[in-house]
């Protein structure tokens, strides 16, 4: 199963599933890999009492052919399109010819438990990394964020949690560009903005613009 490594810089490869365990490598960021297990038993992350922050742990083989265990906290799984939750954020169709290539639009989702805990308590932070997948070349491709109102993580993401529901609203594409719509509500109202997608050097950017925030929800 592919899948990607997002993180704040870079994650340790461990020999056991287990944060004592030896490091035998690492990898960084926007790098991907292929799921091969994980583990039944959850982990606790940090000291709250909170469903969504236990994960399993992962293993995973990197490009460099290091196999070993990751933090469900920093592996996301590559969703199959138009299926559950993909279907849920991505509202219009996701393949399409983009740079003299053929592509399809992605997300990842990591190992957590979601936005809810088992008593319903919301609290959890949830978010999908946009991926291009290039058909051609059969690579996966993140995409850099250049001013997302909604988020400040390097690449850019669909909110999916407690206060904000992000999702896809259309695609239009021409030779060179591509540009989302992302439509969303929140706890207070609705928002949209665009996103312009583009080539740089060989990456992928993604520079939104056109925000709009509608206030529609008033409490006493």
């Amino acid at each position: 199963m592919p899948g990607i490594i997002f993180c704040e810089y870079r994650v340790n490869i461990r020999e056991m599933p287990d944060t004592r365990s030896k490091s035998i490598g690492y990898v960084t960021t926007g790098n991907f890999v292929s799921i091969l297990d994980s583990t039944k038993e959850k982990f606790k992350i940090g000291t709250e009492e909170v469903f969504c922050k236990e994960f399993p742990f992962v293993k995973v083989k990197s490009d460099e052919g290091i196999s070993g265990w990751v933090s469900g906290q920093f592996v996301f799984k590559i969703l199959e399109p138009h299926r559950s939750k993909a279907k849920d954020l991505i509202n219009t169709i996701s393949d399409f010819n983009f740079c003299n290539h053929e592509y399809q639009l992605l997300l990842g989702q990591n190992f957590g438990k979601g936005s809810f805990d088992e008593d319903g308590i919301t609290g959890c932070e949830d978010f999908y990394p946009l991926i291009l997948f290039d058909r051609n070349d059969k690579r996966y491709f993140l995409i850099e964020n250049d001013g997302n109102p909604n988020s400040t993580r390097k690449y850019c993401v669909i909110i999916d949690d407690e206060g904000t529901f992000e999702y896809i609203k259309n695609i239009k594409v021409d030779a060179d560009t591509m540009q989302l719509k992302i439509e969303g509500t929140y706890q207070e109202g609705s928002f949209s903005y665009k996103t312009k997608i583009f080539t740089n050097n060989e990456e992928f950017v993604g520079k939104s613009f056109d925000y709009i925030r509608k206030d529609e929800y008033y409490f006493a």
